[in-house]
Formats: structure tokens, sequence, C-alpha cells
């Protein structure tokens, strides 16, 4: 994942020097090439959601105490 995520980050920092319609003139890749980090931009997206999830449920989280504390284990690892 980290090699998947770094070639998106260098792909997509190539990008910035094309900021205006003369700059594009100089676009060096062709839409295979393009297309080849669609996968990264999505493993991208998919983390943001992820770290979009885990920030929301942070300030919930600590009031479910863990199974461990409010469920006393037995022989075969749970209570009732």
């Amino acid at each position: 994942m980290d090699q998947r995520l770094n070639a998106c980050k260098e792909f997509l920092e190539s990008l910035q020097a094309f900021n205006s319609p003369g700059k594009l003139k100089n676009f060096r890749y062709d839409a295979q090439e393009v297309r080849r980090h669609e996968d990264n931009l999505s493993a991208l997206s998919e983390i943001e959601s992820l770290q979009e999830l885990v920030s929301d449920l942070g300030p919930v989280a600590p009031i479910s105490p863990p199974p461990r504390r409010c469920c006393p284990r037995t022989t075969n690892g749970w209570s009732g």
C-alpha cells in the first residue's frame, strides 16, 4: 500500500505544474498512464473516508467500555 500511495503522491505532485492552459500544452502523460493511477486514487479516497470515520467515532468510542471490563470471563471466554 505504501508503494501505491507514494506513486500516487509523486504523480499528483507532478500535476501541480500544470496550473494554466498554456502549461497544459506541455502535459507529458497519455490517457493510459493517467488511468494507471486510478486505483491509487481510489485507495487514497478510501483512506480519507476511513480517517473521517475514525474522527467521527473518536468522541463516541470512549463511552463504550471494552468487553473484558463489562463481561467477566468464564472458561469458554464469555459469560452467560
